[in-house]
């Protein structure tokens, strides 16, 4: 579909390069934890990416913690 990128149990790492093909972002995952997640759902890839991002750590418990301007590191929120 035109302007969807549509995940089936897609690994984070390969949505996260997906992402980073249709915005300005980086996305570094260097959690093995992290790396393991898969994901599904519809991303519609005309949302600004902070709204991407706020979507996988609220479905997968996480932290998008911003590294500087338009780098992102994917985390395991702290407990």
């Amino acid at each position: 579909q035109r302007g969807e990128l549509v995940a089936d149990e897609m690994r984070l790492p390969v949505l996260a390069r997906e992402l980073e093909r249709y915005h300005d972002l980086n996305i570094l995952i260097a959690d093995a934890d992290v790396a393991a997640m898969t994901v599904s759902g519809v991303f519609l890839l005309d949302q600004p990416p902070e709204d991407l991002l706020r979507a996988l750590e609220l479905s997968l418990d996480l932290e998008a913690r911003e590294l500087d301007q338009g780098t992102v590191q994917l985390l395991k929120r702290a407990r």
